[in-house]
């Protein structure tokens, strides 16, 4: 968790990265953990699921936070979207 927080909150040039998204920077460790149980609690009740992204064993940064996504879904229209 506080990796994640490291990332979400005074990596450098955060203020770019999330230009364009729909979050802010993580003001605490517990703006962090609060996030990381939500996801787990949308992922429990089929509603959306998030994944973090890694550079695959052998590539440059393998191991490491390269980015992440996610998928909201409507069971209903049986779509998703991002």
């Amino acid at each position: 968790m506080f990796g994640f927080y490291r990332i979400c909150s005074t990596e450098d040039g955060i203020h770019e990265i999330i230009e364009y998204m729909p979050w802010s920077p993580h003001e605490t460790v517990n703006e962090t953990k609060t996030f990381i149980d939500e996801t787990e609690r949308k992922w429990d009740a089929r509603e959306s699921l998030k994944y973090i992204i890694r550079p695959k064993d052998g590539e440059e940064g393998s191991g490491e936070f390269a980015g992440g996504t996610g998928l909201k879904l409507d069971w209903r229209r049986r779509t998703g979207t991002q």
